[in-house]
């Protein structure tokens, strides 16, 4: 087993740990899609880490054979309802997958046209980690699948009543600890999510890559390792966005419509009419605008005035304000750094020393 190898399976590992079983491993309320997503995106996670070399193949096929019980039941589930399996873009397209009892199988493909499995590059490692991490805060968390569920998945009567509290005999709850206050910072911990998601996968785009520090390589080898980052780097961007995103529904305009209007509703909570209210309604729109806007979503032309108009045209009872404080309030924003500061560093002087 060489050094690769030897990586590729302490990244699997880490895969199982800190996704399969933190997932697959865990009861979930009977019904909950956001809860099934979670265990059907495991199908494409590891697809994508196969597709950049991060996991070690015969590792997932075995993980799928050990947790194909809730895997597959999820991925049923989602089927029947025309969600799985669901689309990558065009510049990464999905590889074949075949559900069968007993098991996941994520297949070959030799066209020119799909991504391959390149040399390990480790600016895509890094950020396919990290992204990881930030995935496994979510797995666990009633709040984020409550809302989830009641906003992107339930009629929109269900809906209403699930978000004012109202009498709920005849509906179905998203779990047993539903409330209006988990909705709301379900809603809080999904925007935090996007955007700390957003900025990962920015950092990746604009970062340059990483310098190798074998001096036998030429300039030349180099500058090839450089436009292989630039070439994938953004195909591997968006196919994340993609997956991360398709659980919330966005590509469905009713959809859109409800997260700006609940957005609103919740500003409209710490309305004063003041000048500052007022740029911050705009500067909360735009956010919104941005963080929806992404994965299958980027394909919709939003009716911008029409969101507005749902946007601001929201007053409801006043609730608890915790949503709102983590949305709409100015916050630093926490940072993933994908290099420490010493290889920064050293990646400075090795492209002085080339220039010299």
């Amino acid at each position: 087993m060489n050094r690769v190898e030897r990586e590729q399976i302490r990244n699997s590992e880490f895969f199982e740990s800190a996704i399969v079983e933190r997932s697959a491993g865990r009861g979930i309320w009977e019904g909950n899609l956001s809860a099934e997503f979670s265990r059907a995106e495991i199908v494409y996670w590891a697809m994508v880490g196969v597709q950049i070399e991060y996991l070690n193949r015969d590792y997932v096929r075995e993980l799928f054979t050990q947790y194909s019980g809730p895997i597959v039941s999820a991925c049923q589930i989602l089927k029947e309802r025309g969600q799985f399996p669901f689309p990558l873009p065009q510049d990464w397209p999905a590889l074949p997958i075949e559900l069968f009892e007993g098991g996941i199988s994520i297949g070959n493909d030799a066209s020119p046209d799909r991504p391959k499995e390149t040399d390990p590059q480790p600016d895509l490692w890094n950020t396919f980690q990290h992204l990881m991490l930030l995935s496994s805060e979510n797995l666990l968390d009633d709040e984020t699948h409550d809302f989830v569920h009641s906003i992107s998945w339930t009629e929109a009567s269900q809906w209403n009543a699930l978000r004012e509290g109202s009498h709920l005999d005849q509906y179905s709850v998203p779990s047993s600890s539903y409330s209006v206050e988990s909705i709301q910072l379900g809603f809080a911990q999904v925007t935090r999510h996007w955007k700390d998601e957003s900025l990962l996968l920015e950092e990746l785009l604009q970062r340059k890559p990483r310098r190798s520090r074998d001096s036998s390589k030429s300039r030349k080898l180099r500058r090839q390792a450089r436009e292989l980052h630039w070439a994938t780097a953004g195909p591997f961007s968006n196919a994340c966005m993609y997956i991360s995103r398709h659980r919330y529904n966005l590509s469905n305009r009713e959809i859109v419509e409800r997260y700006f209007s609940y957005a609103g509703s919740l500003l409209q909570q710490t309305k004063d009419g003041s000048a500052g209210w007022l740029d911050l309604r705009r500067e909360a729109f735009d956010d919104l605008r941005n963080l929806v806007s992404r994965g299958e979503a980027s394909a919709l032309t939003l009716d911008i005035p029409r969101l507005w108009a749902v946007f601001v045209q929201n007053e409801v009872p006043v609730q608890s304000d915790l949503a709102v404080q983590s949305l709409f309030e100015s916050q630093a924003h926490r940072r993933i750094i994908l290099a420490d500061s010493e290889e920064s560093e050293k990646d400075k002087d090795e492209e002085q020393e080339e220039h010299s």
